[in-house]
């Protein structure tokens, strides 16, 4: 643990650091085996939730099925043990599942807005109704009002949206000829 603090870097001397000072803790006789696999679970759970929220190389998924098979031995001694080929799959398995939620998790984190003012902005459309110097446009199902932002728009205009004046979009119509609004999302 002394290394970690002295050069963070991914976590992995932190991570076996504890491991191995609730480990120590228990070879000494300081903690009893059930204390300890307790808190070699909360150390599997923190350290999973800590994959989830904050995703890298699974270093934190890799510890936490560590910790996890640890308590499993410590927690089910004698006779009613728990075989190790039952923990070492579980923890793998869960390890695992840590670092795909981890990932979707991050996908789902940096992908585009899809709803509210941040999903409409840079979305094509063609203008289908004028009214003066405003227009309706068929968005995502809804009908829309649209004002040009610099000048006027015309019945079957491509425009792209820039912003949101209240219920109203605010659009370029200079866009020139690009992909067709209904494919493009």
């Amino acid at each position: 643990m002394i290394y970690e603090l002295a050069s963070p870097g991914v976590g992995v001397g932190g991570v076996i650091g504890v491991v191995l000072l609730v480990l120590g803790f228990v070879a000494l006789s300081v903690l009893p085996f059930n204390v300890a696999g307790l808190l070699l679970l909360l150390l599997a759970a923190a350290l999973f939730a800590a994959e989830v929220l904050t995703p890298g190389v699974g270093v934190f998924a890799a510890g936490g099925a560590v910790a996890l098979v640890f308590a499993g031995i410590l927690l089910f001694r004698g006779e009613l043990g728990v075989d190790p080929a039952v923990l070492w799959p579980t923890a793998v398995v869960v390890g695992g599942g840590a670092v795909l939620a981890g990932r979707l998790a991050w996908r789902a984190r940096r992908a585009p807005a899809a709803t509210g003012h941040e999903g409409l902005l840079g979305r094509v459309a063609v203008v289908r109704r004028v009214d003066g110097e405003t227009g309706q446009v068929l968005l995502d199902g809804a009908w829309w009002a649209v004002r040009g932002r610099t000048t006027p728009v015309t019945r079957g205009q491509r425009v792209r949206v820039v912003d949101i004046a209240g219920l109203e979009l605010l659009v370029d119509t200079d866009i020139g000829d690009g992909p067709h609004p209904e494919r493009q999302r």
